[in-house]
């Protein structure tokens, strides 16, 4: 298993299978593909093949999404979440426009 999160330095890349990120984080991995079928966590990086192939980005949704999920916080919520962080969201630019 190639998994080490915690005080890995943001550039370096740990690539990891489906199977291995089930058993990381106690989740099946019907769940992971649920997950990212109904966006509660954004697209999973993926070989040229198809294969999911999460990296260290991913494996920080995957993180996020366990911990809200057991937080009590909303489906729904989680889904808009991943939205905003993935467009270019910004509610206040029109306070900046001169």
């Amino acid at each position: 298993m190639r998994h080490q999160l915690q005080g890995v330095p943001e550039v370096e890349v740990i690539i990891v299978t489906i199977k291995e990120v089930s058993e990381i984080y106690k989740i099946s991995q019907d769940t992971l593909r649920y997950y990212e079928r109904i966006g509660m966590i954004p697209p999973v990086t993926r070989t040229p093949g198809g294969i999911r192939d999460y990296q260290s980005s991913d494996l920080k949704w995957v993180e996020l999404a366990k911990c809200m999920r057991s937080a009590g916080l909303p489906v729904e919520s989680m889904i808009e979440y991943v939205k905003l962080t993935q467009e270019d969201y910004r509610p206040c630019a029109h306070w900046h426009e001169t």
